[in-house]
């Protein structure tokens, strides 16, 4: 979702930007959303996390939804890794989290459409395994690092994108993750892997945040 809010009757100076993922929305009302999800918005999610995901939309299924009010600054909706200089301003909508056999991915709905929250929806047992990698290789105990941030991802290899010569990749679409942990001295580890295993080590790098 991309929608950049302001406000005149708020001074505080913040800025927020979120990122939109699709063009399809649907009007909300600036108070919680009453009734239920409309059923386009159901399909439109289901036939996303199907393209994503390459698992037949009949596989999956809406197993929960619930309205929600969220807050960039203050949190309570989509993750954000580090989110930076943002608006104080309320944002209502549905989150609703949708299961396939392995997976069980969150999405967030407000007025500007939208989008699939990764680091709610990569399984934990990825993200457990790539922190035992990262404290492997940076010689350090699994509890000084965290989850820092998840995106869904189509590698367009057997190699998950990795194999630079790509002479034993065989060329394919495949889904998975991009996986970013961080440990305690602000080294950010990338991993590659695919839906539901083989996680691959891409590479480190000290992080510093962006304003």
């Amino acid at each position: 979702m991309v929608a950049i809010a302001c406000t005149i009757a708020t001074i505080n100076f913040q800025f927020s930007i979120f990122a939109q993922t699709t063009d399809d929305s649907t009007s909300l009302s600036p108070e919680l959303p009453h009734g239920e999800l409309p059923t386009s918005t159901k399909e439109q999610i289901i036939a996303d996390a199907a393209k994503r995901s390459q698992i037949p939309a009949t596989i999956w299924k809406i197993e929960k939804i619930r309205t929600i009010k969220w807050n960039q600054c203050h949190g309570g909706g989509p993750s954000r890794g580090f989110p930076g200089i943002c608006m104080d301003v309320d944002v209502y909508g549905w989150e609703v989290l949708v299961t396939s056999p392995g997976q069980r991915w969150v999405y967030y709905v407000n007025d500007n459409g939208f989008e699939l929250d990764s680091a709610k929806s990569v399984p934990p047992s990825l993200v457990k395994q790539a922190v035992r990698t990262a404290a492997l290789r940076g010689f350090k105990l699994p509890n000084n690092f965290s989850l820092h941030q998840a995106h869904q991802r189509t590698w367009q290899d057997s190699c998950l994108n990795l194999n630079k010569n790509r002479y034993n990749c065989v060329k394919a679409t495949i889904p998975g993750w991009e996986i970013q942990v961080m440990d305690n001295a602000s080294t950010l580890w990338v991993f590659h892997t695919g839906l539901n295993q083989d996680v691959r080590f891409s590479g480190s790098s000290h992080w510093e945040p962006h304003q």
